[in-house]
């Protein structure tokens, strides 16, 4: 967000909620895109950059720099190209550089996120020159240079990283759209959440992050100390192997969530900071809909329903996170709900550094699991988590009827269409639950008394801070 320019972004707006702005997800703003045209179908897109805008490295920005980054994300299969191959549906590279300050983009069929998602922050624009000047013959893409400067068109560089310690960002003098207010950034990590918290209220920090719900709480009573609280859109749930018995069967699945007293989790470990999940989508988000949410807390209807399963007691485990204490604490209050209806589940702690792969790798029968999707669409999000074919589809959950709907949305740019499908889906994975729905976590950050200017940005909740200044 801080070291990578993009081509866009959204626009932002007052909070609803809080002393503070958010996006308006319904205003594009330009960034190194000066202006874009759609042709009629949503098939193509021209760019029309900015011009007279330099990189830190004193490289002018033009076309080209487009077209490599495009080129170095589908030679390496990056996260970019992710967007490319998955979400644009593209078989083969479809841009074309027109002059300088122009480039086209073609996709093969109509695309309801082809103008919005060039907002995300995996999609920002290399330096090419600065990058190309550090390639070798063994990593012709600079991909261990570019890893450690991420040489782009941005507010802030990196002037020191220590892995494990902290990175120091400054600021770029002649950034496009003017100078950061803060002219240097010491982003520390400090393992212990009280500790954040000490720091902030002593003055010897700005912002405190990643806060435990009940160091936020203590926190936010202070007069030191500006509370930031949002909904958001992170999701967290219980996932499932959906592959293995016995959840493999919708019964199974349906009978969990009606086991869990969310209510409990909400009160417990979030310290009521966290709402009720009722939609894979967030509430932040267009077209979420709470209404086919039917999960309350019925042991009784858990138990019929896993009798009618024909498991009428059954065994598994549940993996969480090392070193998460509100994970550790919602792990048990889960252990203790389902052996109320006869699920006996071990809780396995595992170490954070393998957590994910082993996710990647379907290792974990149960698991618990955080997301929030980088664009605020449904189609987007949708596609992520609930179509078979998608990489972030961890819990393998397979539904035709919920692919076909998703490869509607997909090429859908009517929004009325739009929303009716996405009503679709998320009446389906309520009747046949992927997960164990969970809460809405939301966004919570410490501001120091002499911070103003925030504003929460969708891809997993960064920190611009181009927009903050310091009295």
């Amino acid at each position: 967000m801080n070291t990578m320019e993009r081509l866009m972004a959204y626009g932002l707006q007052a909070s609803p909620e809080q002393g503070v702005r958010q996006e308006d997800f319904n205003k594009l703003e330009p960034r190194l895109a000066a202006s874009w045209e759609l042709n009629k179908d949503s098939t193509e897109i021209t760019f029309h950059l900015r011009k007279g805008v330099k990189s830190p490295w004193g490289n002018p920005f033009t076309a080209e720099d487009v077209k490599w980054t495009w080129d170095r994300a589908w030679a390496l299969k990056t996260v970019g190209s992710f967007y490319l191959r998955s979400v644009l549906r593209m078989t083969k590279p479809g841009w074309q550089v027109l002059d300088d300050h122009t480039i086209r983009l073609r996709v093969p069929e109509p695309s309801p996120l082809l103008e919005s998602l060039w907002i995300n922050m995996d999609l920002g624009i290399l330096d090419s020159k600065a990058a190309k000047k550090n390639a070798t013959a063994d990593d012709p893409w600079a991909r261990q240079w570019v890893s450690k400067n991420s040489p782009s068109f941005a507010p802030y560089q990196i002037t020191q990283w220590q892995p494990g310690h902290q990175v120091v960002l400054s600021a770029f003098n002649g950034y496009y759209r003017g100078r950061p207010s803060i002219s240097r950034v010491v982003f520390q990590e400090v393992p212990e959440s009280s500790s954040r918290l000490a720091l902030l209220l002593n003055g010897g920090a700005q912002i405190a992050e990643d806060l435990a719900p009940r160091d936020f709480v203590q926190g936010q009573k202070s007069s030191s100390a500006k509370a930031v609280s949002l909904v958001a859109n992170s999701v967290y749930r219980v996932e499932f192997n959906n592959k293995q018995a016995p959840f493999d069967q919708p019964l199974v699945r349906q009978a969990l969530n009606y086991a869990i007293d969310r209510k409990a989790i909400i009160e417990g470990p979030w310290d009521g900071l966290a709402k009720v999940c009722k939609s894979p989508l967030p509430p932040s988000y267009p077209t979420y809909d709470a209404g086919f949410f039917d999960y309350t807390y019925d042991p009784e209807k858990a138990k019929s329903l896993l009798r009618k399963a024909g498991h009428p007691s059954l065994s598994s485990s549940l993996s969480y996170r090392a070193g998460d204490a509100v994970e550790a604490q919602m792990a048990q209050l889960i252990q203790t709900d389902l052996a109320k209806i006869g699920v006996q589940i071990q809780l396995s702690e595992q170490p954070a550094s393998t957590y994910l792969q082993n996710i990647l790798t379907h290792k974990y029968p149960m698991y618990l699991y955080v997301d929030s999707s980088q664009l605020p669409t449904p189609s987007y999000a949708l596609n992520l988590w609930l179509n078979s074919n998608s990489a972030i589809n961890y819990s393998q959950y397979q539904d035709r009827d919920v692919d076909e709907v998703i490869h509607k949305m997909l090429s859908t740019v009517d929004d009325q269409e739009t929303l009716r499908l996405s009503r679709e889906v998320q009446k389906r994975v309520m009747e046949d639950p992927p997960w164990i729905y969970l809460v809405y976590p939301g966004y919570h950050v410490l501001l120091g008394d002499k911070v103003s200017g925030f504003a929460w940005r969708t891809p997993v909740n960064p920190i611009e801070y181009w927009n903050l200044k310091v009295s």
